[in-house]
């Protein structure tokens, strides 16, 4: 398969730059030197940067009737959790839950 406008010292270039550091998003191309925007412009809906690695963010908020006070009070917990899957099953690389 060829890509439109795609050059052989382009083609190399991402390549090498994937080694030395993953693609997060196709706007990565941009800052590739040889990949020239007529080249980013014809390829960006032919391409697809893949990750095993992803950063979650949740959010989540509770309000009870405290016992005690008879008073309403709120909790809340934001849980930030990176998931690897570079083993073939998605696992928890790291959790963080602040209060």
């Amino acid at each position: 398969m060829t890509l439109p406008q795609m050059t052989q010292e382009a083609a190399e270039a991402i390549l090498s730059r994937r080694q030395s550091q993953p693609l997060v998003s196709r706007g990565d191309l941009l800052q590739i030197q040889e990949v020239t925007q007529g080249v980013f412009n014809s390829i960006v809906e032919k391409v697809t940067v893949v990750s095993d690695r992803f950063t979650v963010r949740a959010m989540g908020a509770s309000r009870a009737v405290s016992q005690s006070t008879g008073r309403p009070s709120d909790l809340g917990v934001h849980l930030t959790v990176t998931l690897d899957r570079t083993s073939g099953r998605c696992q928890i690389a790291r959790l963080r839950q602040d209060n």
